[in-house]
């Protein structure tokens, strides 16, 4: 309890910390920091606006466990963001452990430039895409008929209870508590009928993504906002940890069926001969990942936007 955030008035949502959420904080942030160095500094509450693309997706080498973001500054003034282990297992691997995310930017930067797919695989893509929205508009039409369905059900119950109690048929007593009940019904199946809609929005935002990853993935790395930094790391790197100059990675199987999708495609040498697991130095970008998927290109590529769960 003394380690949670949103007691200072911010919370942490897949792996982003919001530091201007809706209620208010009840401990000051100076309070709370104050209180994480006398049980050991491992929870410190942010006092920036600053959102960090890799928390919560890399370990540490040594002892398993997460990388923690850091905000400092030097004596110049300049702002500059490292990861490292809290040593939480207490194995001493707290000192090596310390990686900038700059390096981390030039791992993933170097992978990406080694990424390309022809049109015609950009096309298939596509095709799939929209094969998949198709099968998610009928399931959407379905859904959300069968919730409207059960809404005005509830609704005729709502109007024939009251009637009831207003002709005498039924206590009042007994039509509060089953008038209760159908509100509670009803108000459940209006949030299902939100949770829908919230998913076709994010369906499309994440189909956006994609096509957009598959066309230029470098690019929208390199000039892309820290969510869609975030995206691209969750897509292309299935585990990834770091230790004493060592970042060791395994490509996520989705991205690594791209990538031979594109090799194939292309008729090219790739630059990147993927074995099974890949150790390298922050100084050189990680090469490759264990091939998992088979088929032949068309299976592939929907195991590739099917696999993550994406759509």
């Amino acid at each position: 309890m003394f380690k949670n955030i949103f007691y200072i008035g911010q919370f942490e949502f897949k792996g982003f910390v919001c530091t201007n959420a809706q209620h208010e904080g009840i401990i000051d942030i100076d309070t709370f920091n104050a209180i994480q160095e006398r049980l050991g500094g491992v929870v410190r509450a942010r006092t920036h606006d600053v959102q960090f693309p890799y928390q919560g997706l890399f370990r540490c080498g040594m002892c398993g466990g997460l990388l923690t973001p850091e905000l400092k500054k030097k004596k110049s003034g300049k702002e500059y963001i490292y990861y490292h282990c809290n040593d939480t297992h207490k194995k001493g691997c707290k000192k090596l452990s310390y990686i900038s995310q700059t390096s981390i930017d030039e791992i993933i930067i170097k992978l990406l430039k080694s990424f390309s797919i022809s049109k015609e695989l950009f096309d298939s893509i596509k095709s799939f895409i929209k094969e998949i929205h198709d099968d998610k508009h009928d399931y959407q039409e379905k859904t959300e008929a069968s919730i409207t369905r059960k809404i005005e059900q509830v609704n005729k119950r709502i109007r024939q209870a009251y009637e009831d109690k207003c002709d005498g048929t039924i206590d009042e007593d007994f039509w509060r508590e089953i008038n209760k009940s159908y509100h509670a019904e009803k108000t459940e199946l209006i949030e299902a009928l939100h949770r829908v809609n919230e998913a076709d929005v994010r369906f499309y935002e994440t189909c956006e993504k994609l096509l957009k990853f598959a066309r230029n993935a470098y690019q929208m790395f390199l000039n892309g906002t820290v969510e869609d930094k975030r995206f691209i790391t969750q897509t292309v790197l299935s585990n990834a940890t770091y230790y004493d100059g060592n970042f060791d990675v395994e490509l996520h199987p989705a991205f690594d069926t791209l990538f031979r999708l594109a090799k194939e495609s292309n008729h090219q040498n790739s630059t990147i001969e993927p074995p099974e697991t890949q150790s390298e130095s922050i100084k050189k970008a990680p090469e490759g990942a264990n091939f998992k998927n088979g088929g032949d290109d068309g299976y592939r590529t929907r195991d590739l936007l099917r696999d993550r769960q994406a759509l």
